[in-house]
C-alpha cells in the first residue's frame, strides 16, 4: 500500500527536494505551501499558510479525507525575518505545532514518523540571527520532547538540524558573509548540498528506530562541539568572525 506523505514548503528549494524524492519511494505526496507552484509532477499541491491554524486543520482534514492514511510529516517551511518575530515564529513554530497537532491521530494509528527541519541556529546561537535562533531553539525543544513523549505510542519524531547549506541553483543560503571574508572556512568547512540533507530525511523514513536528532555538515558539528566543550574558545571565535 502506497504510504503518504505531507510536507511543508515543499514546492521550492529543498522542500521541492525532497517531495520530488518521496515520490520515487512509493509515497503519495502533498506539498503544502503558500503559493505552490504547479510544476511537479506526482505531486499533490495544496495551498495554505502554516502559521493559520485553520488553514492547517482544513488541508489534514482534506489530505485524511481523500487518503484515510496519513504516514509522514515533514516540518521543513522556514523563514528568517529579524524585523517580524510574528511571521517568523508564526511559520518556524507555530505551523509545525498546529501540523502535528492535527496530524497525530492519522500519524498513531499508522505508526508514522513526524521530521522536523531545524538548524545548527536552534542549537548554536550566532550573532545577527537572534529572532530566527530563537525560533529554531523552540522547535528544537518541540520536537525532541514530543520524541520522548510520543515515542511508546510507535510516532517516532526526529530533529535534522543542517549547518550551511548551498543550492546550486540560487546561492548560498546561510553563512555567506562570513564564507566571502574568511576563504579558509570554505576549503575546512565546505557547504552541505541538499541532496545531502535529502538523502538524511529518507534515511529517517527507512529506519525503524530513526534518532530523535541528525545533525548535517562539518561545519555544524564542529561548532555544536566547540560552543558546548569551549565555551570561552567559542564566545572567543564569534566576536573575531563577527
Amino acid at each position: 500500500m502506497r504510504k503518504i506523505a505531507l510536507v511543508t514548503g515543499g514546492t521550492k528549494g529543498l522542500g521541492k527536494a525532497i517531495s520530488v524524492r518521496l515520490t520515487g519511494e512509493n509515497y503519495r505526496v502533498y506539498a503544502l505551501s503558500r503559493n505552490p507552484e504547479p510544476s511537479l509532477e506526482k505531486v499533490m499541491l495544496i495551498k495554505a499558510d502554516v502559521s493559520d491554524e485553520k488553514e492547517c486543520e482544513t488541508a489534514v482534514k482534506a489530505i485524511l479525507k481523500k487518503e484515510l492514511r496519513l504516514d509522514l510529516l515533514v516540518n521543513n517551511a522556514g523563514v528568517n525575518d529579524e524585523e517580524n518575530i510574528l511571521t517568523t515564529f508564526g511559520v518556524n513554530v507555530f505551523g509545525p505545532y498546529f501540523l502535528i497537532k492535527h496530524s497525530l491521530g492519522a500519524l498513531k494509528k499508522n505508526r508514522g514518523r513526524i521530521i522536523n527541519i531545524t538548524s545548527l541556529n536552534g542549537l548554536v546561537p550566532t550573532p545577527n540571527s537572534s529572532v530566527y535562533s530563537a525560533s529554531k531553539h523552540a522547535i528544537e525543544g518541540l520536537g525532541m520532547a514530543l520524541s520522548y513523549e510520543l515515542e511508546k505510542q510507535g510516532v517516532y519524531v526526529t530533529n535534522i538540524a543542517p549547518g550551511a547549506i548551498y543550492d546550486s541553483n540560487t546561492k548560498p543560503l546561510t553563512h555567506k558573509p562570513l564564507r566571502e571574508k574568511f576563504i579558509l572556512l570554505k576549503i575546512l568547512f565546505p557547504m552541505l548540498t541538499r541532496e545531502k540533507v535529502v538523502e538524511a530525511v529518507l534515511s529517517v523514513v527507512k529506519s525503524e528506530r530513526p534518532p530523535k536528532r541528525l545533525m548535517l555538515g562539518l561545519d555544524a558539528k564542529v561548532s555544536y562541539f566547540i560552543s558546548r566543550m569551549f565555551p570561552d574558545l567559542w564566545n572567543f571565535a564569534l566576536r573575531k568572525l563577527y
